[in-house]
């Protein structure tokens, strides 16, 4: 795999905002999520909870029309995440406060009818003072879950210590670039449901016949090294999105800020995450992704630094094009919104 190929716009005062302890403490299990994969055309039904609930595989069979074997033999086997994708941050109560983490994610997974499991293993630097740490070898997890007949992906990551939390995270199976990817999207809490998190999303990617794992010729000790400071235009990045940058929101949600509707303007986008802030009364911030396929998640984050997350789908395309994020809970208590694209445009990349 093309060692260059990570990229990530400039990071916003990488230095300005620091919880990892010795080891990266609870970044960890932010990574475990982050082994996910990309993807592009191959539009699958999205996955939600309806319940509220994180998703499970229970529910992902049950809510896509029962388990298949149709996946089977494309999961069973190595994935890795692909270098485009080794962009992810952990994020302050204020998104404006965020660190810069490139990390590596290795799998193997085993699958009958549908529901998988499988080892990963993880390496991760962060970046700071203007340079990335050395690499650092986490704890083995292991990922499980269902993956429905239209591809909508239930994944629950477990970590082999009793440190780190079980995580969650959902995707969709997508074909792209010759390979098949998982594309999922997450973030991690590290402090009990509050800030700070990790927001992450990436393209776990089945390995082809005889192809290494990124980074595993040199011991994992260029991971950052292969993250530079320029957008992409990789098509695993979400290059067709960077028109978010500077684009102003309205956002109405059924549980968030009392169902009002809420203004919000998104001020920087980077490979396919976002960052922003209310522009209204109510004061909170907002992060998050779009994968190539326009899956979108977010993140809200109050002024009493409570997190609130959505998954969804972005439509429209382009600035002044109506765009629309159609969303529901990704956990917590059942809810649905929906944030429309209004006039105005400032701002850029990075």
């Amino acid at each position: 795999m093309n060692r260059t190929d990570a990229r990530r716009a400039n990071p916003s005062s990488p230095n300005k905002v620091r919880w990892f302890g010795a080891g990266l403490g609870l970044t960890v299990a932010a990574l475990f999520i982050g082994g996910t994969t990309a993807g592009a055309a191959a539009a699958v039904t999205p996955h939600s909870s309806g319940s509220g609930a994180h998703h499970s595989p229970a529910t992902a069979h049950s809510s896509q029309g029962g388990s298949s074997s149709k996946w089977d033999s494309i999961v069973a086997g190595e994935w890795d995440v692909p270098a485009a994708n080794l962009e992810s941050y952990e994020v302050g109560a204020d998104s404006s406060q965020r660190i810069l983490v490139a990390f590596e994610n290795y799998y193997v997974f085993t699958i009958h009818n549908g529901t998988y499991t499988g080892n990963t293993q993880s390496y991760t630097q962060e970046y700071v003072n203007g340079s990335w740490t050395p690499p650092v070898a986490l704890p083995a997890a292991v990922m499980s879950g269902s993956i429905s007949p239209a591809g909508a992906i239930s994944m629950t990551i477990t970590p082999d210590s009793s440190k780190y939390g079980v995580s969650y995270a959902s995707g969709h199976m997508i074909f792209i670039g010759g390979q098949w990817r998982m594309t999922m999207q997450t973030d991690l809490s590290l402090n009990h449901g509050g800030t700070p998190y990790i927001v992450q999303w990436a393209n776990m990617t089945k390995l082809l016949p005889g192809q290494a794992v990124l980074g595993s010729a040199d011991g994992y000790t260029t991971i950052g090294n292969m993250t530079n400071m320029s957008q992409s235009a990789n098509p695993l990045d979400s290059p067709q999105y960077a028109w978010l940058a500077g684009t102003n929101w309205t956002e109405r949600d059924s549980l968030f800020e009392g169902g009002k509707a809420e203004p919000f303007k998104i001020t920087c986008f980077s490979n396919g995450t976002f960052f922003g802030a209310s522009t209204g009364t109510d004061k909170f911030w907002v992060s998050g992704n779009v994968a190539p396929n326009g899956s979108v998640f977010l993140v809200f984050t109050t002024a009493d630094r409570t997190i609130v997350e959505r998954s969804g789908w972005l439509t429209g395309q382009g600035v002044g094009r109506g765009a629309k994020m159609a969303f529901s809970s990704f956990s917590g208590a059942a809810a649905y919104g929906v944030a429309s694209q209004t006039p105005g445009r400032t701002g850029g990349l990075g």
